[in-house]
């Protein structure tokens, strides 16, 4: 499944490109309509994807979206989170927007190689799949489409965690989002102002395929984990279910518990020793009335605080 695209073809015969019309290029009111027809294209590297996106330039009625179809559905069927599920990809499309350039637009492999510049470092030396999006030429800055090819499949939250902090459009990662890949439409005396707006980038050192960093399902895990509403008992304090840890270390991971709130000037005024510093059985007493409520003597040997 990961090495596959799924298709909508617009079962009412909708054209899901962006159209412009008359001499000032204004944008036409866009409609993808509630039914479409569903099938699968293979795609096994960024050559045999690339011939796909070029081939569905001439498909106005066609589009791409990253989920599939579930197993109780037939076409045609309504876009929606009931009809297609989540599917790790083993493709993506990056969507850049209105990012600022003081440059040429003539110019594509310079905005190309400055818009990579922005993506995180793994991008940076692989060839992609470039599509100029409809309002390049119209809008301000780059606005591109980049599709690369990884060498694993990845979920739609390990990419938004994978990127990010980048000028990208995140809603792209979502199962049911349209990749619209035809040609605008430009009609009634519009002109296209960026007529060639496709083709392969190659970066100069013969990679075609994206390393996916090998911490990324677990930086994902973790994103996930923190996102969701976690729970708190009478006393305030989370439910230990809802800790994240490590689990090497058991250390908590996800930076938000709440552990030992105290300052070292705190700590300085709240612990009374008792022995003196060379005393290999050194301990220390804490105060009633602060953090742990009643004075007990602790052991050194070795000395464990409790994750609340």
């Amino acid at each position: 499944m990961s090495k596959v695209m799924t298709l909508l073809t617009s079962a009412t015969g909708h054209a899901l490109v962006k159209s412009f019309s008359g001499t000032d290029v204004a944008l036409q009111p866009f409609s993808t309509g509630k039914l479409f027809n569903v099938s699968e294209e293979i795609v096994s590297d960024l050559k045999s994807l690339s011939a796909l996106l070029q081939r569905l330039e001439d498909k106005p009625t066609h589009t791409v979206i990253r989920g599939s179809l579930t197993d109780d559905q037939s076409s045609p069927v309504p876009r929606n989170k009931e009809t297609f599920t989540a599917t790790p990809r083993q493709w993506c499309m990056i969507d850049i927007d209105s990012l600022a350039w003081g440059g040429d637009l003539s110019g594509q492999q310079a905005m190309l190689s400055y818009a990579i510049q922005q993506l995180p470092v793994e991008f940076q030396s692989a060839d992609f799949w470039y599509q100029f999006s409809s309002s390049m030429g119209i809008k301000s800055g780059i606005n591109v489409h980049l599709w690369f090819w990884l060498n694993r499949p990845c979920s739609d939250n390990e990419l938004k965690v994978w990127l990010s902090g980048c000028p990208v459009d995140m809603r792209m990662f979502n199962p049911i989002q349209i990749h619209l890949t035809a040609n605008s439409r430009f009609i009634d005396g519009a002109v296209d102002p960026y007529p060639n707006r496709s083709g392969l980038f190659e970066a100069g050192t013969g990679i075609s395929t994206v390393t996916v960093p090998s911490d990324l399902a677990f930086r994902s895990a973790v994103a996930s984990k923190s996102s969701k509403q976690r729970t708190r008992g009478e006393s305030g304090l989370l439910d230990p279910s809802d800790i994240e840890r490590d689990p090497v270390t058991d250390l908590a991971i996800d930076g938000r518990e709440q552990v030992l709130h105290i300052t070292e000037r705190k700590r300085e005024t709240d612990i009374q020793h008792y022995c003196k510093s060379d005393d290999v059985r050194t301990g220390f007493k804490v105060t009633k009335g602060r953090l742990f409520c009643h004075p007990k003597m602790l052991q050194s040997s070795p000395a464990r605080f409790k994750l609340v």
